[in-house]
């Protein structure tokens, strides 16, 4: 004979009423240890998604490919059940970077190495900021025709660390415009970046 065991409180009930007693006492404690083991999952992955931090993604896109980068990443945080706020650096200022528990900024670089004309405020504004305790990363579109590949990166990472913030991955640099795989890649960095985030949640 098959039992099939399920994890439905109902059918356990409708198990226990029926008329047959023998090793009755074995199998109710059989689902009952089922129906625990259900219960304790339900509430990790509640913990688990609980943990997990507020993340606030700025960037900066000419031509949209800076843009590409920030919705891959973002779509690779929200695939771990992370969320994350995503804002044009023009809809935001520095200020609001203390809210959140974790920060991603993306910005593509101009001219010799130059960050955008549309981040320079945001830049100087982080100057009045602390983001001692936040995990942090940076990500940009480049274009190897210029000798400073992706330097807007690198000057972004080091102001957040001025900032106080744990950059805790190596700037991501594309090629222009994202292929296919590097797609992947930016959700993969979100994906990553949502992990170790988590790691840092709570702060004072």
């Amino acid at each position: 004979m098959i039992i099939i065991i399920t994890y439905d409180i109902t059918e356990k009930a409708r198990l226990e009423d029926t008329h047959c007693t023998k090793g009755t006492h074995s199998f109710r404690n059989t689902i009952d240890t089922y129906n625990v083991m259900l219960l304790w999952r339900r509430r990790t992955a509640r913990e688990e998604t609980a943990a997990l931090a507020d993340i606030v993604l700025i960037y900066a896109s000419m031509t949209g490919n800076t843009e590409e980068m920030a919705d891959a990443i973002a779509a690779g945080i929200r695939s771990e059940g992370g969320e994350v706020v995503v804002k044009s650096v023009m809809d935001a200022n520095a200020s609001e970077l203390e809210r959140y528990d974790a920060v991603l900024l993306g910005a593509y670089t101009w001219g010799d190495g130059e960050l955008p004309d549309e981040f320079l405020d945001f830049y100087e504004e982080m100057d009045d900021i602390r983001l001692t305790g936040r995990k942090a990363a940076v990500f940009g579109s480049c274009d190897s025709c210029y000798p400073e590949y992706g330097a807007a990166v690198d000057l972004l990472i080091n102001k957040l660390r001025e900032t106080g913030a744990d950059v805790v991955l190596p700037g991501l640099k594309v090629e222009l415009s994202p292929s296919t795989e590097e797609a992947e890649t930016c959700r993969r960095f979100g994906s990553e970046f949502v992990k170790l985030a988590a790691s840092g949640a709570a702060r004072s």
